[in-house]
């Protein structure tokens, strides 16, 4: 880790340099270091501005910043790469989604939430959200937790999780 944080403070500038930063980034994203994940990343970026390339370290950034717990600034960088990046746009709407719900923003989240919606190859993406949706609920004691449970167990029988969305509704009546 020393030598390549050493690369990259120093003044080269060559593609495989940019590599070699978002490698470094990745580690530090390990060992949760989030301000030097970052740093690491957005000095990958002045390396290489290849397309693929700078998804890779804006979704890395959104990570750091999630994990860190800024999630304001994670979410509008994942729906940024949802924008820019079809590839990507599934999981991003997802994870600006989580953002939003986290944040107890439900204006944001209806919209992420829609767009995945909308798109029946998001399907099972739609059904994870709504699961992670009640959990949430779940856990700030919203009334309307119940509902979104059902709502997955109705809209998504056929989900690997369902069993999930049965045992949450089983402690939820227990709790009541």
């Amino acid at each position: 880790i020393h030598l390549l944080t050493q690369l990259r403070d120093s003044s080269l500038h060559l593609d495989s340099l940019g590599e070699a930063d978002l490698e470094l980034a990745r580690l530090h994203l390990a060992r949760g270091e989030w301000e030097e994940a970052i740093k690491t990343a957005e000095a990958a970026r002045r390396q290489s501005p290849a397309p693929d390339f700078l998804q890779q370290i804006d979704w890395l950034i959104a990570e750091a910043n999630y994990r860190s717990g800024r999630l304001e600034k994670a979410a509008a960088i994942y729906e940024q790469l949802a924008q820019r990046a079809p590839r990507l746009s599934g999981n991003a709407l997802f994870n600006a989604a989580l953002c939003w719900l986290r944040l107890d923003r439900p204006d944001e989240f209806a919209a992420a939430y829609h767009q995945i919606s909308n798109d029946p190859a998001r399907q099972a993406i739609e059904g994870e959200l709504l699961l992670e949706e009640g959990a949430v609920q779940a856990a700030q004691r919203k009334p309307q937790a119940e509902e979104t449970f059902r709502k997955f167990i109705r809209d998504f029988p056929r989900s690997a999780r369902v069993s999930e969305a049965w045992v949450a509704l089983a402690e939820l009546a227990f709790h009541a």
